[in-house]
């Protein structure tokens, strides 16, 4: 007893899955007033009372309506094959293909004729100017060659070129503008 003298009542006890039997009950009934409600809302276009038998009729009758279509949609397929025709004129010619791989080097072909002589070739020549003592510093070509090219010193700075015969090192000499070089080459006539 409790310590204030109130008196307990005892609950009936009743078994979960009881209770769930009960909600299961409820549960088909308001799955068919809602497919009711959505078939006659669908169907009319607004919300009519519908009964159940009307209701499976209904489902009967969309049942037998696509088994009609889809019987009828079976006939559309692919029908037997037939014998094949005779065989049609040849096609114009395709272009031709990509090369092919490299085939291995042949065997070395024999000896031509000895050639013509040919004209002799220029003479090259290559001058040198140690132009230390002197204030300028010129080299130069004869008469029946070209300068092709021309340096200062051993770190080869460029030299100014005077004509296609003459270049220079410039007007005072000194150790890193010496020797002037310059290579030439005789021109043809």
């Amino acid at each position: 007893m409790p310590a204030n003298g109130a008196r307990r009542e005892k609950l009936p006890l009743v078994c979960p899955t009881e209770r769930l039997r009960g909600a299961r009950r409820s549960v088909p009934t308001l799955d068919r007033s809602i497919s009711k409600a959505i078939a006659s809302f669908v169907l009319f276009g607004r919300n009519v009372e519908i009964s159940g038998q009307e209701l499976t009729d209904m489902r009967a009758e969309h049942l037998l309506l696509v088994l009609a279509l889809s019987m009828g949609l079976t006939g559309c397929g692919q029908g037997a094959k037939g014998d094949p025709g005779p065989a049609g004129p040849a096609g114009p010619k395709g272009d031709a293909g990509p090369p092919g791989p490299t085939g291995p080097e042949g065997p070395a072909g024999p000896q031509g004729p000895r050639g013509e002589t040919g004209p002799p070739s220029p003479t090259v020549r290559v001058i040198r100017s140690n132009c230390l003592t002197s204030g300028d510093c010129p080299i130069g070509c004869r008469e029946n060659e070209v300068l092709v090219t021309a340096y200062c010193g051993p770190t080869r700075n460029p030299a100014t070129f005077i004509g296609e015969r003459q270049a220079s090192c410039g007007v005072e000499a000194t150790t890193a503008n010496a020797p002037a070089v310059g290579v030439c080459v005789e021109a043809p006539p």
